[in-house]
């Protein structure tokens, strides 16, 4: 019930903003990422379009996401300096090769099976410029987890929430250098998220 009322743009903002979701990400691009101004970012798999709140007016912004309402309802919020386009990531992205500073994949690898994660990786480091960065934010499993952690990550969507070497394995088997950190307080309940930092 609750996964698919979470497919309605409203109730997915709302339960956004019960998580935390905005504090959290104001915290990782402080602490974790970096934009430079006059850039151009691709946002894969962006719902809502949130991220476009993080990013200075002088940046260049397109949104990538399969449902439609989730599109309607972003392009509604967001200002002019924003684009959204329908597509399906795990399939040929209509986007211009080498055409990005910055390409992110927020909440997506774990909506992901390792075929089309691997799909997925190689289409954006495709869309990088040369020293561009392609940026990820995703659940974690790990072992011996709270119980209540467990609870939450099986209320996910998402049908491949992996441990941090299995993440590794897919990332690194594209990317030529990848960085990471983790954290479990980003949020209001204690969900635990990496976050990985990737250079073709």
């Amino acid at each position: 019930m609750l996964r698919q009322a979470l497919s309605h743009p409203v109730v997915f903002a709302v339960t956004q903003a019960a998580l935390g979701a905005r504090s959290a990400m104001d915290a990782i691009f402080r602490d974790w990422i970096s934009v430079g101004p006059g850039t151009r970012v691709l946002d894969v798999g962006c719902g809502i379009g949130s991220l476009s709140r993080h990013l200075e007016t002088s940046v260049s912004y397109v949104g990538a996401d399969l449902e439609w309402g989730y599109l309607r309802h972003a392009v509604d919020r967001h200002g002019p300096k924003t684009a959204f386009v329908q597509c399906d990531v795990t399939r040929p992205w209509p986007f211009r090769e080498n055409g990005f500073d910055y390409v992110f994949g927020i909440g997506l690898l774990h909506h992901l099976s390792d075929a089309e994660a691997l799909f997925v990786l190689g289409e954006a480091k495709r869309m990088l410029k040369h020293g561009g960065v392609f940026y990820t934010v995703d659940p974690l499993a790990r072992n011996g987890q709270r119980w209540i952690t467990r609870a939450l990550l099986a209320l996910d969507r998402g049908a491949h929430i992996r441990h941090s070497s299995e993440y590794h394995r897919l990332v690194e088997s594209v990317f030529a250098r990848v960085s990471h950190t983790t954290s479990n307080d980003l949020l209001r309940v204690p969900y635990e998220l990496l976050m990985m930092r990737c250079h073709p």
